[in-house]
């Protein structure tokens, strides 16, 4: 049972991965990294520094992802039989 267990995990984590490689690739260069540095856990004050932009800046495009992100994610999780 802990193999089949263990099969299902890594069969979740591959769909995962591929969700998010494909919502990566879907973003301009500008997004990606803002989700890139988000995904990396980068402090908002980091991030700014990387980007250029001021943490307030930085705010509104990465809720904008995010958002993106979970309404792509949530589709597709519901309509895969995993």
């Amino acid at each position: 049972k802990a193999i089949d267990h263990l099969a299902d995990q890594a069969e979740s984590d591959s769909f995962e991965i591929r969700v998010l490689d494909e919502f990566l690739s879907s973003l301009s260069k500008a997004d990606r990294a803002l989700m890139l540095l988000y995904l990396d856990a980068a402090p908002y004050r980091e991030a700014a520094e990387i980007t250029g932009l001021t943490e307030g800046a930085l705010r509104v495009p990465l809720h904008r992802i995010r958002r993106r992100f979970e309404e792509a994610y949530c589709d597709r999780s519901t309509t895969n039989d995993i």
